[in-house]
């Protein structure tokens, strides 16, 4: 039978016999009239080329919507705040693919695989052109009204060039955050693809959350004794008198130049991008406060504010796609999954794995439970444990998944060898990454924070171990009382991290690595939860 989106594959490739049927089903549940379509498709499975054939399939912008978008005009708002060409742009037909994804890395794989497509990252990833001291998130037209417009008319900013051929183009890479900042009114789109959409929830509540750190808040003379009390409608109107104290605070710094084309030193464009961001983030907060419930968790040095579900929140993503394609290899429970996301009806399909399960092979091995109460006191074990396992896989590159820094810094004092590549708490993975990856000699990457976005193919990674079974921390005022409605919704966290880290290594068919858990609370909570599992990760256990 004919199919339109098989088709429709990039040119210069041909879709494996898993891509022709994945692509299939999908369009057959859009044409039975489904709008969310929840994929669950392993690694090998060359998922990337499933979001890049729909951005064949999707039409073209027509040329008018090219001309507003090219103009800037569907940025600019006239004097009661309204975008002036929100109504033309909202008239113009769909069209086209987005993709949204969590890390620039996973932005950048794309780029590298499609060199035809755009890829649009936060300003700050953009160089000033007419300063290159400044990145564009602080470049002198932020709080130069004047400069602004000259660059503007000019074309010549290299952020909003980028911005709308993004926007104009059949086929775009974004990631969420970016995505959901930008103008409702132009970014329609034929199909919306989230990628790594296990993540959409945790992406949904970092949208709509603010933190403060009140030592920032003291440098800039911001009272916030008042948000001590625990009462909720306290919290809310210091909240609401914040948002007030910024939005003065910017304006004096944004106000100094509006009539002159002077700049502000980096310092001052520096705190004017803070003031700009908490304000940014508290006024989403208080516009979203009686729409949804929030956790306010005050800690010695901060306050946070977060959204306890995300059903309600979901809108600001899936109303701007007619069709939405979710897509990861570590969807566990897919009914939990759409429920927590407010999806009512929706198609699921389970894609099977290409690779050999025996050449990835996961080890649940007898060791104690750790948990709170019995941490400190298994560690050691826990060390040598790691230490013996290393020691057999002398001549090869792999992984230790610490799960939180304290073990980090604990297998930091206790593991011998110069093999050892830890996690700094103040450094980048991309540090220990980029050094692992030049040295040809069997270094070992110890981290917390390495289970998304990172590929390590063939040598980078032949063996990896998991510490702990990465349950999120209870610690979290949010997390806790989730777990007290949802026990189960705790379970299915843990499950889906478990599984994502499990997927480090093996990257292609004729890859191969073993992976170990050495935390004896993974298998009953494996053996609980097994139906919930996607069947690639149920056929590597061991």
């Amino acid at each position: 039978m004919f199919s339109k989106y098989v088709a429709k594959f990039p040119n210069g490739y041909s879709p494996s016999d898993a891509q022709v049927s994945l692509l299939k089903e999908i369009e057959k549940a859009y044409n039975d009239g489904y709008k969310y379509v929840i994929v669950q498709a392993p690694t090998g499975t060359g998922k990337s080329f499933i979001p890049r054939t729909l951005g064949n399939i999707g039409a073209n912008p027509t040329k008018h919507f090219k001309q507003l978008i090219n103009s800037y005009e569907a940025y600019r708002k006239d004097q009661h705040g309204n975008y002036i060409f929100e109504k033309d742009c909202l008239s113009e037909p769909a069209f086209g693919t987005f993709a949204l994804t969590i890390t620039k890395q996973l932005q950048d794989q794309y780029k590298a695989l499609f060199d035809d497509i755009e890829v649009l990252k936060g300003k700050q990833n953009y160089i000033c052109n007419v300063d290159e001291s400044f990145d564009v998130d602080t470049a002198p037209c932020i709080h130069t009204p004047k400069l602004k417009n000259e660059c503007w008319e000019k074309n010549s900013c290299s952020y909003f060039s980028n911005r709308n051929n993004s926007l104009s183009n059949p086929f775009a890479v974004l990631n969420y955050k970016m995505f959901m900042a930008l103008p409702h009114h132009v970014k329609r789109k034929s199909f919306l693809v989230c990628d790594e959409a296990s993540e959409l929830e945790e992406e949904l509540v970092r949208r709509f959350s603010a933190e403060i750190d009140y030592k920032r808040l003291d440098l800039y003379n911001i009272d916030h004794s008042k948000l001590r009390s625990e009462k909720y409608d306290i919290q809310y109107r210091w909240l609401i008198n914040l948002i007030f104290v910024l939005s003065e605070k910017i304006n004096d710094l944004t106000n100094k130049n509006s009539s002159k084309i002077t700049v502000l030193s980096l310092p001052e464009a520096n705190k004017l991008r803070y003031l700009k961001m908490i304000h940014g983030d508290l006024t989403t907060v208080e516009q979203m406060w009686h729409k949804c419930e929030y956790v306010v968790d005050n800690k010695a040095d901060r306050v946070s504010f977060t959204p306890l579900k995300v059903d309600g929140l979901s809108k600001h993503i899936f109303d701007y796609g007619d069709n939405i394609l979710l897509m990861s290899a570590t969807i566990t429970d897919h009914e939990a999954y759409a429920k927590t996301l407010g999806i009512k009806k929706y198609k699921y399909i389970e894609s099977p794995s290409a690779f050999d399960p025996k050449k990835s092979p996961v080890y649940l091995t007898k060791q104690p439970v750790l948990n709170y109460q019995n941490l400190q006191k298994n560690l050691p074990i826990l060390a040598r444990n790691i230490q013996a396992l290393c020691d057999n896989h002398a001549g090869e590159k792999g992984i230790i998944h610490t799960h939180s820094l304290e073990i980090c810094n604990y297998l930091k004092n206790k593991l011998v060898g110069e093999r050892f590549l830890f996690r700094e708490q103040t450094a980048t993975n991309e540090k220990i990454l980029g050094e692992h990856f030049r040295t040809s000699k069997p270094t070992v990457l110890v981290s917390p924070s390495l289970t998304f976005g990172t590929d390590l193919n063939g040598e980078k990674g032949r063996f990896q171990i998991i510490v702990k079974t990465p349950y999120p921390p209870l610690s979290n005022k949010r997390i806790k009382k989730l777990f007290d409605l949802d026990k189960q919704w705790y379970s299915n966290k843990a499950l889906c991290a478990l599984v994502q880290t499990s997927g480090r290594c093996t990257r292609s068919k004729v890859d191969y690595a073993v992976t170990y858990v050495l935390d004896g609370k993974a298998r009953s909570l494996i053996s609980q939860n097994k139906s919930k599992l996607p069947k690639h990760f149920i056929e590597r256990l061991v």
